[in-house]
């Protein structure tokens, strides 16, 4: 007597897909980040997706499948599987804390233009790497003058991208 037994053997299709986005994302004080997998053209051939990464519990908050929201510095990447169990890791997406600067307006006070006068205006503060000014003439990245009467104000910019408005 003889026993035959056969398996049958077939090709897997890898998944294919790609974390958005590529670069590091900065996280501004207590704001949170989306961070998902989009499918490539064609047959993406995605079943399930695991997420990893992340720093502790809480730091991360399943949107759907492909998405994530995440509320803390760390890296993150993702496995892909495919309907034939074939698996495909993505790359690591880093995540960083950036800092608020903190900047206020000097002088302070509501000033007065006589005549044909001008008046300076400065910013002044903590961790700020870039000014965009609302108005009046640029005379170094902190300092204005202003020629006509209005309410001016500056946005303030950290080297991570954070951004606040003085008053």
């Amino acid at each position: 007597c003889r026993f035959v037994d056969t398996i049958v053997v077939r090709q897997g299709l890898i998944p294919n897909g790609f974390i958005s986005p590529a670069d590091t994302l900065v996280l501004c004080d207590t704001a949170t980040a989306i961070i998902q997998i989009t499918k490539a053209s064609g047959n993406s051939n995605i079943a399930d997706i695991l997420w990893s990464g992340g720093s502790g519990n809480n730091t991360v908050v399943i949107i759907d499948l492909s998405t994530i929201r995440v509320s803390a510095a760390g890296r993150y990447w993702a496995t892909l599987i495919s309907p034939d169990g074939c698996t495909a890791v993505t790359d690591t997406v880093t995540v960083v804390k950036g800092i608020i600067p903190v900047g206020s307006l000097s002088p302070s006070d509501t000033l007065s233009l006589c005549d044909t006068s001008t008046a300076l205006i400065s910013v002044q503060g903590t961790n700020i790497a870039t000014t965009v000014w609302s108005g009046g003439t640029l005379l170094n990245p902190t300092t204005i003058r202003v020629t006509t009467p209005g309410k001016y104000w500056a946005t303030i910019i950290s080297a991570e991208g954070c951004t606040s408005v003085t008053d």
